[in-house]
């Protein structure tokens, strides 16, 4: 007789929603003039982070501070008053301001909905105004919903759009947290030994977790419950965007303002990052440790669609000196312990989002080059390298001989702006004097942006050499125009694409086969820049050798061809 396994096959714990409805009653304070409403209100919100709120106002319940409007109409819709002959006169149109709601409330049998993120309800509800009110409809950019008689939070969750990896890993310490999605059944030890084999094998076949720490403690990312079809219509095309996963971690000592603030979006950048497409987070929840909902906060967003990328990190990638973590878990790890590493930064936050836009295969050349210069750009700003002394590099030798020598083509471009002003040609004359004190400063300030990329990466916590080794390959192989520098000829690509619009390919100004190297190389070297910021030290995914690397692999010695220079 065949042992029945579907006892212990897992079931969807179903305590994650991406979408659900709340009925209650509502009270909206306004501003101008102040007041207060209620009406009884029907709220849902979907997977994407988007709230709408609709209100049948009860114009009984107008309270009013200070005087009397008139009515519901007047009250919302306070339109334009005039005197006269003797008359009071109001006229209202679609360019007139209504009247700001300021806090909008919502108690359900399930808790309170508050939001102060209201938004506008539009000219064209208050017109459809009658005797029993009206309905005004709303789509806050963000609000929280507060479970009554909650318990104290122990666990948050984010749910993840468009995250889509390989979840390799289990761990018996969490088969049963309150908040796996499939918790794994429980197998008795008394069944004989191929039967419990059997059990097991039927029990564990939805255990894949990515594990990480968070404070201190187990955290894990986990797959949604119809994770395969979303993945598949993400992949083809079917869907733009989708919650494909959640990630669960402990409160511990962090403050849940803290919590609520960037931190989903930080995360679901960081995944973002390593996986090389656009992760997004529409929620937090907050759960006491029986995993019972306490608090959510939803954030309204646009989310990207789904552009596979890049993949920098691999979950099946080991972590040095690590057994219980594979190099997405230490990613996360890392990153949100690691203390001085800019993670939840602004700066940081945008620089992964180009970062990974850069990696699409449905970007242009131009396209990944112009993203990859605002992700440097804001890297150098935030570490303050985007100016640069040409002294500091120099002896005092060789800074009192190009004084010399900079002061000489001063005196010599100074008679040709005499001779133009003497000439009646002030223009000329102004314009000569600028290029002569120009001259005399030129050893000053500078802003090339291959410098300041180049004093980035020499940088004490990020220290990489790729410069050197990148300038190795165009002093034997410089460019038509004399450019023999890597600093130069990635300084010209990014006034080509920053400025101009567009490489110049179609001019002959420009090879496109070593534009594709720099930004493959660029790629690479940016990649491990945000590595060293995070503080991460794995393994991953190298787009210039198409191999797994560490994140130091790049050495003095390396040679240009290993980053792609050819």
């Amino acid at each position: 007789m065949t042992f029945d396994t579907s006892p212990y096959v897992p079931e969807p714990n179903g305590w994650l929603k991406v979408a659900a409805q709340h009925r209650g009653r509502a009270t909206l304070s306004f501003q101008d003039p102040a007041g207060s409403i209620e009406g009884d209100a029907e709220l849902a919100f979907d997977e994407t982070g988007e709230v709408r709120i609709e209100v049948q106002l009860d114009p009984s319940s107008l309270q009013e501070e200070g005087g009397n409007s008139g009515g519901l109409l007047p009250f919302l819709w306070p339109g334009r008053s005039w005197t006269s002959g003797g008359q009071r006169i109001t006229a209202r149109s679609f360019g007139d301001r209504l009247n700001p709601c300021s806090r909008l409330e919502i108690e359900t049998p399930e808790g309170v909905l508050a939001t102060e993120d209201v938004g506008d309800y539009g000219p064209h509800a208050v017109m459809g105004a009658s005797k029993d009110g009206m309905t005004l409809t709303f789509e806050p950019s963000g609000a929280a919903f507060d479970v009554a008689g909650a318990g104290t939070p122990r666990y948050w969750a984010v749910p993840l759009l468009n995250f889509v990896s390989a979840f390799p890993q289990s761990s018996s310490a969490i088969d049963r947290h309150p908040l796996r999605v499939y918790p794994t059944p429980v197998v008795s030890e008394d069944l004989p030994a191929d039967e419990r084999q059997a059990a097991l094998d039927a029990a564990n076949q939805k255990n894949g977790l990515i594990l990480f720490e968070f404070g201190g403690k187990p955290g894990f990312v986990e797959r949604l419950p119809d994770y395969e079809e979303r993945e598949d219509d993400l992949r083809e095309g079917r869907i733009r965007s989708a919650a494909t996963a959640v990630i669960v971690g402990e409160v511990g000592d962090w403050d849940l303002a803290d919590l609520e603030d960037e931190f989903p979006s930080d995360v679901a950048g960081l995944l973002g990052f390593a996986t090389g497409s656009e992760v997004s987070a529409p929620s937090i929840e907050f759960r006491d440790e029986e995993g019972r909902i306490t608090r959510r906060v939803h954030y309204h967003l646009s989310p990207a669609p789904y552009l596979e990328g890049h993949r920098l990190i691999h979950d099946t990638l080991d972590s040095p000196g690590s057994s219980s973590l594979r190099a997405t878990g230490l990613l996360l790890t890392e990153a949100t312990s690691s203390p001085g590493n800019d993670f939840g930064e602004g700066c940081l936050r945008v620089a992964m989002r180009h970062f990974v836009r850069t990696g699409s295969d449905t970007r242009t050349i131009d396209e990944q080059m112009t993203y990859l210069c605002r992700c440097l750009d804001g890297l150098c700003k935030r570490f303050g390298v985007d100016r640069q002394n040409l002294r500091d590099s120099l002896t005092q030798q060789e800074i009192d001989d190009v004084g010399d020598a900079l002061e000489a083509a001063k005196r010599a471009i100074q008679p040709l702006a005499d001779g133009a002003l003497a000439g009646s040609r002030p223009d000329a004359a102004r314009v000569l004097n600028r290029i002569a004190e120009r001259a005399r400063q030129a050893s000053n300030i500078e802003r090339q942006f291959g410098l300041a990329v180049a004093d980035l990466l020499r940088l004490p916590r990020i220290g990489l050499p790729d410069a050197d080794v990148a300038d190795a390959y165009y002093a034997a192989n410089p460019h038509a125009d004399g450019t023999r520098t890597w600093t130069g000829v990635i300084s010209k690509y990014r006034r080509d694409v920053i400025h101009r619009g567009y490489l110049p390919f179609s001019e002959g100004n420009r090879d496109v086969e070593d534009v594709a190297r720099v930004v493959i190389h660029l790629h690479d070297v940016t990649s491990r820049v945000i590595f060293k910021i995070l503080g991460y030290d794995g393994h991953y995914r190298s787009r210039a050798s198409s191999s797994t690397r560490e994140v130091d692999w790049v050495v003095a010695a390396t040679p240009p061809e290993d980053l792609g220079y050819r």
